[in-house]
């Protein structure tokens, strides 16, 4: 019975333990965004295709803008516990 207890304190303490490190979906997503916008707008520049730069430019936007909603939450759960 004590061992099995103990088995789930270890079990709670390490669930806690990756909900820290984890970061927040939004910022995984963002930082994707960002990293494809980036892409986008270089292939605009190699084919002068000013629309596809302009793509990029705003996925880049919409990336950092989500990333930064995500620190927030990260924040937010980080001063909860």
């Amino acid at each position: 019975m004590i061992r099995s207890f103990g088995t789930s304190l270890r079990h709670q303490d390490a669930e806690q333990d990756r909900r820290i490190l984890r970061p927040d979906q939004d910022r995984i997503a963002g930082a994707g965004k960002n990293i494809g916008g980036k892409s986008k707008e270089a292939a605009g520049k190699v084919t002068g295709d000013e629309k596809l730069k302009a793509e990029g430019r705003a996925d880049q936007v919409e990336g950092k803008v989500q990333n930064a909603v995500g620190g927030v939450k990260d924040s937010l759960r980080d001063n909860r516990n």
